[in-house]
C-alpha cells in the first residue's frame, strides 16, 4: 500500500510540477518545459507516450480490440478505478463488453480528448464528456474527465482516472466466468 501511495503522491505532485509560475502571476502559470531527448524516430519519450496511450484507448475503450490491450498494457496492470479490477486480464474482458454490451451495462458517454500532458513515464489526458444534467433529466451538458498512466519501457503500467462508483460496478460485468 505505501508504494501505492507513493506513486500517488508522486503523480499528484507531477501534476503540479507541470505548471511553472512566477511569483506575484499565478493567473499567467505557463506549462513547464523539461530538457526533452529525442529517439531516432525523432519523437521524444512523451510524444511516443502519449501515441501508445491514445492507440490503447482507441482500440480497447472504442473498439473493443483485445490486441490492443495484449500490445499496450503490461499483464501487471494496475488498475486505480473503482470500477474494474487490476491486471490485464480485466481490459481484455472490457474489450468484449465494448464489442457485446449488455444491455444493462451503464455506458458512459464518448470522451474526445481536450489535452494531453506527458512528464517521464507519465501520461494524463484531459477529455471532454457527455455528463447526465442533474438539473434536467434526459439532457446533457459538457464536463471534462481525465486519465492518467504511467508507463514503463512504452507498456502502459497503472492508471489513474476520475471515475465514481457505479450503481452496479463495472467488476460484475468483467468478472472471470467461472
Amino acid at each position: 500500500m505505501k508504494n501505492g501511495f507513493r506513486r500517488f503522491i508522486g503523480a499528484a505532485t507531477l501534476v503540479g510540477s507541470m505548471m511553472t509560475v512566477s511569483p506575484g502571476q499565478a493567473e499567467e502559470a505557463k506549462p513547464a518545459q523539461p530538457a526533452q531527448e529525442k529517439a531516432a524516430d525523432g519523437k521524444t519519450v512523451q510524444e511516443r507516450n502519449v501515441e501508445i496511450v491514445l492507440a490503447m484507448w482507441d482500440g480497447v475503450i472504442r473498439k473493443g480490440d483485445k490486441e490492443a490491450a495484449l500490445r499496450y498494457v503490461s499483464p501487471d496492470y494496475i488498475q486505480h478505478n473503482v470500477n474494474m479490477p487490476s491486471g490485464r486480464d480485466a481490459l481484455l474482458r472490457l474489450a468484449d463488453i465494448v464489442k457485446n454490451t449488455p444491455p444493462d451495462f451503464p455506458v458512459p458517454g464518448h470522451k474526445t480528448v481536450l489535452k494531453t500532458v506527458a512528464q517521464g513515464d507519465y501520461v494524463v489526458v484531459i477529455w471532454n464528456q457527455p455528463q447526465p444534467d442533474p438539473n434536467e433529466p434526459g439532457k446533457t451538458y459538457v464536463g471534462q474527465a481525465f486519465d492518467m498512466f504511467r508507463l514503463e519501457n512504452g507498456i502502459i503500467v497503472e492508471h489513474w482516472d476520475d471515475t465514481r462508483k457505479s450503481a452496479k460496478p463495472w467488476m460484475e460485468y468483467v468478472a472471470p466466468k467461472r
